[in-house]
């Protein structure tokens, strides 16, 4: 590992919950302002099973790590897809790719529905697991994966639960910058206390 990985790799930890969490809470208000069934039905259930369907869609639609996720094929080499790698080589993947594959989401993956999550039986929820890599994967995965997604999920929730939104931006579409990590610009959003009777 050469000195700009390894601090690449400690500005991960350092600062991957904050960005990553912060990101997929703006990446899933945006998708649930932007469609407004799959909001209008959160809100008419708040099931905390809809609120976690809608914290997985985000960032599958949404991947905030921006690069693909680096690794070095081990000596002696790897057969990839049916393909021999010879050791040394540095392959990669891509959350944007994975996350958005037809054959493991469905036709409409480049759509925003939550709902995919709740239809799906065991078996195709585990392909999709399978296929997220918000969280990366495995061994190198985030170690702090569980606790995001109960406070993402818990924090939608709430939010749906007391307030309205609505989307406030000059502009119609946010706007994304892809580096290390994918930086969301322009997500504006008016909330409002909803009465409660």
């Amino acid at each position: 590992m050469t000195d700009r990985d390894l601090i690449n790799n400690i500005l991960i930890f350092f600062v991957g919950a904050v960005n990553t969490n912060s990101a997929s809470l703006r990446a899933c208000f945006y998708y649930l302002v932007k469609t407004p069934y799959t909001y209008a039905k959160l809100v008419k259930e708040l099931q905390d099973a809809d609120a976690k369907a809608c914290v997985k869609e985000a960032p599958r639609m949404y991947p905030i790590v921006g690069m693909p996720f680096d690794r070095v094929v081990p000596k002696g080499g790897a057969i990839l897809s049916g393909h021999f790698v010879p050791e040394g080589t540095v392959v990669g993947i891509s959350g944007w790719a994975t996350q958005r594959d037809k054959g493991v989401f469905g036709d409409d993956a480049e759509s925003f529905r939550p709902e995919r999550w709740l239809d799906a039986d065991d078996k195709q929820v585990r392909v999709m697991d399978r296929s997220m890599l918000a969280f990366g994967q495995g061994t190198r995965g985030c170690v702090g994966k569980h606790v995001a997604m109960m406070a993402l999920t818990k924090t939608v929730g709430q939010i749906v639960r007391v307030f309205d939104m609505e989307w406030a931006a000059p502009r119609e579409e946010w706007e994304l910058t892809c580096r290390q990590h994918v930086r969301q610009t322009g997500v504006i959003m008016r909330l409002k206390r909803r009465e409660v009777l």
